[in-house]
């Protein structure tokens, strides 16, 4: 019985070494056709620079031409060529994707995908890179804004009660006012059906009293209270509060226009709560 179970326990382990050899002849070795995206997503600033895109592969022995899709929907791109190709101890090779940025605007995706046959995909790689790209708004000054009502505002000096508002390039409801409350941080929003959303700067704030859950914009502001010091402002950029009155026909800013919104009002030993505030366009370019 003993010798019985010394053969059992031998042919176990033949089986089992057996079937480990097995699984080591079947392991993955890539060859020269394995090839990847060297990402799977990205995101673009279309500023009028072309688009550099690189494809790597794990072995290089010989050369390979790999053909690749270009999937783009509006029509915005034109690639340097139809093929990943590597010469022999080649690694990686780089495609390039180029634009008129004339035919652009802000504020607009114009997505692509470039793709390969996922046969020639490396085990571990992705034969597909989608992307998103958009123009990045460019501001130019556009006029002045001005404090018109608002506790806290009597704490900014009075020169610094007046900013300059810019207007985003091709836009007419994107603008950003320059060191907004006296301060040093500039504030982004738009106008979308006569309310407006403060899209920078952002950050999160809580207190015991605050019970709102959404980002709200920080503002340090060049308000200064005589007891507690320098002023921090927190907007409320739910559009819900950001309301405007005496735009023209096109739902838009112009001369005369008022913008008023919500700050939850803090200095460094604590705060002071919600206060309203309007500022008026008072002068445009």
């Amino acid at each position: 019985m003993k010798l019985l179970s010394v053969v059992g326990a031998l042919a176990v382990v033949f089986a089992l070494t057996s079937c480990n050899q097995d699984l080591m002849e079947a392991t993955y070795t890539p060859d020269n056709n394995n090839v990847t995206f060297e990402m799977s997503s990205a995101t673009y600033a279309l500023e009028g620079q072309p688009i550099v895109i690189k494809i790597n592969r794990g072995v290089a022995k010989e050369a390979v031409s790999i053909p690749l899709t270009l999937t783009d929907p509006t029509g915005t791109f034109t690639i340097n060529k139809k093929s990943a190709d590597f010469a022999a101890g080649e690694y990686s090779t780089e495609v390039t994707l180029t634009y008129n940025v004339e035919d652009l605007k802000p504020i607009v995706n114009y997505p692509f995908t470039l793709s390969f046959n996922e046969a020639d995909m490396a085990l571990s790689g992705s034969s597909k890179l989608s992307a998103n790209c958009q123009m990045p708004l460019v501001y130019k000054d556009w006029g002045k804004v001005s404090a018109k009502a608002g506790s806290f505002f009597s704490y900014v000096p009075a020169e610094k009660r007046t900013w300059t508002i810019q207007l985003a390039d091709y836009t007419n409801n994107y603008f950003k006012i320059k060191g907004f409350f006296g301060g040093e941080t500039d504030v982004e929003f738009n106008i979308q059906n006569g309310a407006g959303v403060i899209t920078a700067p952002g950050i999160s704030y809580y207190n015991a009293t605050d019970v709102k859950d959404y980002p709200m914009a920080k503002v340090v502001t060049g308000a200064v209270h005589p007891s507690y010091g320098v002023v921090t402002a927190y907007l409320d950029i739910d559009p819900s509060y950001v309301l405007f009155g005496g735009l023209n026909d096109e739902g838009t800013l112009q001369l005369g226009s008022i913008m008023q919104f919500d700050a939850w009002i803090t200095v460094s030993a604590g705060f002071f709560g919600w206060y309203t505030h309007q500022i008026q366009v008072t002068a445009v370019n």
